[in-house]
């Protein structure tokens, strides 16, 4: 398999925090998110279908709360027209 290089930016104490973190486990930060890379590839359609479901959980709130906001403004409507 060929092999590619990536530059990733941190903040420098993230790093050394990082670093000693991975040497803690034998491995440096290549093989630290080689390892990451791998499991969120691997489990993409996971983490896909639980973003998905988050997204309808929010829109479905969204939608209720609109749906009472317009119900209380119809009741005052109807309360200013029949009074």
């Amino acid at each position: 398999m060929a092999q590619t290089s990536i530059n990733i930016r941190m903040d420098e104490e993230l790093k050394k925090q990082a670093e000693y973190l991975f040497s803690e486990f034998g491995m440096n930060m290549t093989t630290a998110f080689t390892i990451f890379a791998k499991a969120v590839v691997r489990e993409r359609e996971e983490y896909l279908l639980r973003f998905r479901r988050t997204q309808m959980i929010s829109i479905t709130n969204t939608t209720k709360t609109a749906l009472k906001r317009l119900w209380l403004i119809l009741k005052q409507v109807k309360e200013l027209l029949t009074s």
